[in-house]
């Protein structure tokens, strides 16, 4: 999977302004959804090949998909760049270790109800399938104008109220 992940983010990385960054993350999370389905399916049919099938499906969504993200909120900074680049890296961080913290939960509660570390992992797997349609839903809400346009006016805000006059 981190062999596909890092091979897709180098080849999306040359292809995006053919494709477009809503339409590489829209990719990025449908291959990712479906990965992350076929590992499921694979779990509950104790086969390998179908395994290593949705690892490498699911190392393409992610690449595709951090790519196309990552190039979006880059272009996305309001002359304020270094701010909002170190607040991509805070947000990543913090939802990473949300991530794993709450699926260690997810596994421990799943697992005492169901004595099955298959129905375990599935429900991880499947809140991250619920979490690219989600965000899937939510890109052509995106708009860089509109994020500008409201960034200036919080800026002009945030010096406005630090004036002494």
């Amino acid at each position: 999977m981190g062999g596909m992940q890092l091979v897709f983010m180098l080849l999306v990385g040359f292809l995006l302004n053919r494709i477009g960054k809503k339409r590489g993350a829209f990719i990025g999370n449908l291959f990712g959804m479906a990965g992350f389905s076929i590992i499921i399916f694979a779990g509950f049919m104790l086969d390998e090949t179908i395994l290593r099938i949705g690892l490498v499906v699911a190392g393409i969504g992610l690449g595709t998909a951090s790519v196309s993200n990552i190039t979006m909120m880059m272009t996305m900074t309001a002359g304020r760049s270094g701010v909002y680049i170190g607040l991509w890296g805070t947000a990543q961080s913090l939802a990473m270790f949300m991530g794993h913290f709450g699926a260690g939960i997810i596994r421990d509660v799943v697992y005492a109800f169901s004595d099955n570390y298959m129905w375990s992992y599935a429900a991880i797997f499947g809140l991250e399938i619920v979490a690219f349609g989600v965000a899937s839903v939510l890109l052509p809400f995106i708009s860089k104008d509109d994020f500008e346009a409201e960034s200036k006016v919080k800026i002009a805000e945030v010096l406005a109220a630090s004036r002494v006059d």
